[in-house]
């Protein structure tokens, strides 16, 4: 009984399916592995999206003299690197550069001076953390 049944339904998928896709010919299948063998060209350079963000960086006189790092992340997003000396400084340059960056995605792994370099602070012990002797 199970046998019949596997039997219709793998019938009636391929069929269905067979209806979706249309004929199968010698020529489509040569088509389609003749276009499979050729190499897929790049949708955009890499490199095209950095060089307008470090000139877009470059050009302002606030943020030229900085040192900050683009890093590619994956294949649609770029990370912003280095430290700045102030949070407003760091929005300018993330504003900047995802504008400039557009359609590509951009982190900001931009770092302030003077609040992401203070040491962590010790946690204070809490009663049910202290071990009696």
């Amino acid at each position: 009984m199970w046998a019949i049944t596997g039997f219709v339904v793998g019938a009636a998928t391929g069929w269905l399916l067979g209806e979706m896709t249309g004929g199968v010919s010698r020529a489509r299948v040569s088509s389609y592995l003749t276009a499979r063998k050729q190499p897929r060209p790049e949708p955009q350079q890499a490199s095209a999206p950095r060089t307008r963000i470090q000139a877009a960086l470059e050009a302002d006189a606030e943020l030229g003299g900085l040192s900050l790092t683009l890093v590619p992340a994956g294949r649609a997003a770029i990370e912003l690197h280095g430290w700045v000396p102030s949070r407003r400084v760091r929005s300018r340059a993330t504003r900047l550069a995802a504008v400039a960056a557009a359609p590509v995605r951009l982190v900001d792994c931009l770092l302030v001076r003077g609040e992401d370099d203070r040491p962590a602070a010790e946690p204070t012990p809490t009663a049910g953390s202290l071990q009696s002797a």
